[in-house]
């Protein structure tokens, strides 16, 4: 599980202006053995969330992963505090692997 903070960002910039005013999905790098049917399981806040999806996507070392949850109606006042729990399965045994500790 993770608990999500927000540590601020410059108003200057429409990106954060956004984040201010909606939080729509979030997204966490993963690895390979981290993709559907590995991944199992998302909750948001301890509900089951039926909003997510795992990808692969090219990049210029290779392929890239990730975990996004999508639909989540939160901003920057609301999203700080959340949990977002991911349950998984082997090939995805542990930690690094969830958060592709060895690419960084």
């Amino acid at each position: 599980c993770f608990t999500i903070g927000y540590i601020g960002c410059s108003s200057n910039r429409a990106c954060c202006t956004a984040l201010q005013q909606s939080v729509n999905k979030i997204s966490f790098t993963t690895s390979s053995v981290c993709q559907k049917p590995s991944i199992t399981a998302v909750e948001v806040r301890g509900t089951n969330w039926q909003s997510w999806v795992t990808k692969a996507w090219p990049i210029n070392t290779g392929t890239g992963y990730d975990i996004k949850i999508y639909d989540l109606p939160y901003n920057s006042t609301t999203f700080p505090g959340t949990t977002i729990c991911i349950t998984a399965k082997w090939p995805c045994a542990d930690i690094s692997d969830l958060c592709d500790m060895n690419s960084g």
